[in-house]
């Protein structure tokens, strides 16, 4: 069995990269082979479909360390991750973010266990029969 290797931080992932979809549960929004194409830069607002990536220590065993969701409710603009909770702080920055497949499950995500957040700029579809791939 290979072990999969979790990022300790992003700073190896380009500012724009690709992330191939599998599966069927989000269709026909993405199908099985899209190209979600996401940006590290810039703050995500609520309907943003965005890839969230767990730090290490918080992905279960044998899960994915990203996921993607849509934003509906952002955490501050211009907050900065990974975070670290201050000692002296109250409450706990949350992004709450809704499934793709389910739009009424609620996702709430501790900011403190997010390593990055990156908006989805763009969508290179993959071909099927009778269909031309492109991009949106």
């Amino acid at each position: 069995m290979n072990a999969i290797t979790l990022h300790q931080n992003l700073d190896d992932l380009p500012a724009a990269y690709g992330l191939i979809y599998r599966g069927h549960d989000i269709e026909p929004e993405f199908r099985n082979g899209d190209m979600l194409c996401f940006e590290k830069n810039g703050d995500a607002e609520a309907g943003d479909v965005v890839a969230v990536w767990l730090r290490p220590e918080h992905v279960r065993e044998g899960r994915s360390q990203v996921a993607v969701y849509r934003v509906h409710m952002p955490l501050p603009p211009g907050f900065v991750l990974p975070f670290d909770m201050d000692p002296d702080a109250e409450c706990m920055p949350v992004l709450i973010l809704l499934s793709l497949s389910d739009p009424k499950r609620v996702a709430p995500f501790p900011a403190d266990r997010l390593l990055g957040v990156h908006r989805l700029a763009s969508v290179v579809f993959r071909e099927s029969e009778g269909e031309e791939g492109g991009e949106q």
